[in-house]
């Protein structure tokens, strides 16, 4: 009977190990779950990027053509008017009306860069936040692992003193007669 007893932490030690060897397995899981979500989320960051610079380069298009067509239709005007058109304040005022839409042409496109620029940052972090993720689903499983492990070392060696003790103080015959009345 006492032998059954110096099993019990032998049991609980089992039991630790089997613990940390399930949340070892939990951890690494969701370690490449948080690395898995990253990545994806970090492609979609860089299509954002994508289509922020397309989105830039299609508005600044627009607006030299609206500039141009804007400036046309001065010219028009003053032609209309009997105004010389090609020399003078209508002239400046032609060049004038292209020259702020190739400046707002070049704000558009660098604005949508620097759009383009922050979602690439996000793509970064993203994919650095998965790492860690990773990373820490490791450490904490492996972690786990070990505690786990001395857990069933410690109750492994209480085991073996609890049964080396009822080995001692039992008495030979109850080797053969356990039931035996004494």
């Amino acid at each position: 009977m006492a032998e059954l007893a110096s099993l019990l932490p032998l049991i609980q030690g089992t039991t630790s190990l089997v613990g940390g060897a399930s949340q070892y397995s939990a951890s690494t899981a969701g370690g490449r779950y948080a690395r898995r979500v990253g990545n994806i989320n970090a492609e979609l960051a860089l299509q954002q990027a994508e289509e922020a610079e397309a989105v830039g380069v299609q508005e600044a298009s627009r607006r030299l053509q609206q500039g141009s067509i804007d400036a046309s239709s001065m010219r028009a005007k003053y032609a209309a008017q009997g105004i010389a058109v090609d020399s003078g304040s209508a002239a400046a005022v032609q060049q004038g009306i292209k020259g702020a839409a190739a400046q707002d042409a070049a704000t558009i496109r660098r604005n949508a860069a620097l759009q383009s620029w922050g979602y690439g940052v996000d793509a970064a972090n993203s994919r650095t936040r998965g790492r860690m993720g990773y990373i820490s689903g490791k450490y904490e499983g492996t972690q786990s692992l070990i505690s786990g492990g001395m857990q069933f070392a410690r109750y492994g060696i209480e085991a073996a003193n609890e049964y080396d003790k009822a080995s001692k103080t039992r008495k030979p015959e109850e080797d053969y007669f356990p039931n035996r009345p004494g």
